[in-house]
């Protein structure tokens, strides 16, 4: 007797829309696959795929849970909230997301101009084209370094630059937890 548990629901999506590869649609077409019932879309730091995770739900007949997942700090430690049957019009969080992505954005090209100081050559309008439609994130500057073979492979990018303690390194801001 075959006793292996099977998930109806996945709670814990990202796409496009913040550091997945996934399109909104992929992500309903590997669900249909799996013969999954609802996701939650969790993208981090940002509603903008919600919208259209709705409409695709309709069309998919896949149950989609407004969800969000925001970096917190509690003391030293780093945790991952998430949130889920969010209104993601809410005036106040609207509020948190727009500055968390505008102190996301000055990370980003604060890690570019480090990248740039190490000798390396750094288009700036093709980075903000990479991030057009979606938060930036150190995925995007790795798959830059990729792109223009700086490195061999995104955990290259990692190991080199983009971690904590590496070159181009900058902590992400977070709000406290409270």
């Amino acid at each position: 007797m075959d006793t292996t548990i099977r998930p109806q629901c996945d709670l814990h999506i990202h796409s496009t829309f913040s550091d997945s590869d996934s399109s909104i649609e992929n992500i309903f077409s590997i669900a249909k696959k799996k013969n999954l019932s609802c996701i939650a879309l969790t993208d981090h730091d940002t509603v903008d795929g919600l919208s259209l995770a709705r409409e695709v739900s309709t069309c998919t007949g896949i149950e989609c849970i407004d969800g969000i997942e925001i970096s917190a700090q509690h003391g030293d430690v780093e945790i991952h909230v998430l949130g889920y049957y969010i209104d993601p019009g809410s005036r106040i969080l609207q509020n948190a997301l727009i500055h968390m992505r505008e102190l996301r954005r000055e990370r980003y090209y604060a890690m570019a101009e480090k990248l740039s100081s190490l000798g390396i050559k750094v288009d700036t309008a093709r980075l903000a084209a990479k991030v057009i439609d979606s938060i930036p994130t150190r995925l995007h500057l790795g798959l830059y370094l990729v792109e223009k073979k700086v490195v061999r492979s995104l955990r290259e990018a990692f190991i080199k630059y983009l971690s904590p303690g590496k070159p181009a390194y900058i902590a992400r801001f977070k709000y406290s937890v409270k």
